[in-house]
């Protein structure tokens, strides 16, 4: 198996990005400001997330590891270059609740919906509607 290599992906690899994001069933819209990090192997992309500048926030958003790829320690390194990005800048996401304490390990918490911006506290109220059991993170 090759070695996984961990990175930020460039403006120009945006369009392999968001075919990987949607063959693995990423819905979202996906901002063309967006900043991607990818894991490949070779030049085949295994897996991705994204920073999300919305005002007033940045968000961390579309984590996405191939199935094949799970388990393997790819999904903590490519979230850890995405938190060394972030830095001390506050940074949320809406993960399913099964993996808090994945995001925990990158520094994210959890939060009262009323501790995120308006616009994050409306998505969360619509992904809990939907049936999703997801949470609301912030880092630092």
């Amino acid at each position: 198996m090759r070695e996984t290599q961990i990175r930020v992906a460039s403006s120009a690899e945006r369009g392999r990005v968001v075919s990987f994001l949607r063959g693995e069933g990423y819905v979202h819209p996906i901002d063309a400001r967006d900043r991607h990090f990818i894991a490949e192997r070779g030049r085949e992309v295994v897996a991705a997330v994204r920073l999300s500048r919305t005002e007033p926030a940045l968000v961390l958003r579309g984590m996405r590891v191939r199935e094949d790829c799970r388990r393997r320690g790819v999904g903590r390194r490519l979230l850890a270059l995405a938190a060394r990005q972030i830095g001390a800048e506050i940074c949320y996401c809406l993960p399913y609740r099964w993996l808090v304490s994945f995001y925990g390990e990158a520094g994210f918490r959890e939060i009262a919906a009323a501790e995120a911006p308006a616009f994050l506290a409306a998505r969360y109220a619509r992904y809990v509607t939907s049936g999703q059991d997801v949470t609301i993170m912030r880092r630092p």
